[in-house]
């Protein structure tokens, strides 16, 4: 994978962030930008995508919840015949 398919993905991870419902989502994302990161460590331009990556996705993870949301649907007791 060259420089630039290495930059794209990284920018492709960035966005999904934003599409992010739970912490659990970004975490996963995280994950691939900290591996892209160790693959090219000697790759400064890569580096600094990556950090910014990594910050974007800590700043989104800011009020998200831990685990997904449910619903909570109260029932209605049923009507007195």
């Amino acid at each position: 994978m060259g420089e630039s398919s290495v930059m794209e993905e990284l920018r492709e991870l960035e966005a999904r962030a934003g599409q992010a419902k739970t912490r659990e989502d970004l975490r996963a994302l995280f994950a691939r930008v900290d591996e892209i990161a160790r693959k090219y460590a000697s790759d400064f331009d890569v580096q600094v995508a990556a950090a910014e990556v990594k910050q974007s996705l800590v700043a989104r993870a800011v009020g998200l919840p831990s685990a997904p949301v449910v619903p909570v649907v109260e029932q209605q007791p049923p009507e007195p015949d």
